[in-house]
């Protein structure tokens, strides 16, 4: 095996490693957004039990508010009954019997508003307790979840820190214009430095971009001397040997 053989065995490792690597950095990527989605979804519940929450206290003010309002007429009306008896012609006596009876409808009118608040205010409690027991379920189910995220991706830090010391070890057996370069063509092929030649029933094309390959470019690919490019996408070649010879044997067999 010569030397350049032994830079392509190696970058070979490498290029495995680094798309594990890539696998792991989009699930590493993923695991945040995640936490985000379901930290967004949390709020959406604890939204909902403020809500709930306002309402009822508005609900509540607004009894003690009609409240008051029924003491302050029956102080008033207390106080007109009480002037009855300093009245002393019809006249005034009949206006300050009429006032009372507007009074006494006023109550009426508001205490029928109480019971209407007081079933609102018993809809709403009902509302919140609903909302908060939502809450508290959503929330636990929340804590698993974060806890669970968070080993997952301490998991996938660890292996990830493993490839990388891996990947240290192999590319250091790599010339460094070649290393360069490979890495170069990761940057501007999607994560893809280099390619295997494979085999189609009559031809072998690159591994990458799908365009056949001359016999020429196999000649040289598997003499492994010099650095071999596709022509069509850039990226380093390089063939299998075993294959090849296995791929050319059985398309003699067939074309017997």
């Amino acid at each position: 095996m010569t030397d350049f053989s032994l830079h392509v065995e190696a970058l070979k490792k490498v290029q495995e490693l680094r798309l594990r690597t890539d696998k792991l950095d989009k699930e590493i990527a993923k695991i945040p957004k995640a936490i985000d989605e379901e930290k967004r979804t949390v709020d959406g519940f604890k939204e909902q039990a403020d809500d709930a929450k306002h309402e009822l206290l508005k609900a509540k003010a607004s009894i003690t508010d009609l409240e008051s309002q029924v003491k302050a007429k029956l102080d008033y009306i207390e106080k007109l009954k009480v002037s009855l008896y300093t009245v002393k012609d019809n006249q005034t006596y009949k206006k300050t019997q009429e006032e009372i009876e507007h009074n006494e409808r006023a109550i009426s009118d508001i205490e029928t508003k109480i019971l209407e608040a007081i079933e609102r205010m018993e809809s709403k409690n009902a509302e919140l307790l609903s909302a908060e027991s939502s809450l508290a379920e959503k929330q636990a189910l929340h804590d698993d979840f974060i806890s669970k995220k968070n080993r997952d991706l301490a998991e996938l830090e660890k292996a990830k820190a493993a490839f990388i010391a891996e990947i240290e070890k192999y590319e250091v057996a790599v010339e460094k214009g070649l290393l360069d370069r490979f890495n170069r063509l990761r940057t501007m092929r999607g994560g893809t430095g280099l390619a295997f030649a494979q085999p189609e029933p009559d031809y072998w094309v690159c591994g990458n971009c799908q365009v056949q390959l001359t016999h020429q470019e196999i000649s040289l690919l598997l003499l492994q001397r010099q650095i071999c490019t596709c022509q069509a996408c850039g990226v380093i070649m390089v063939i299998e040997n075993d294959l090849y010879h296995r791929h050319e044997e059985a398309m003699k067999k067939k074309r017997k």
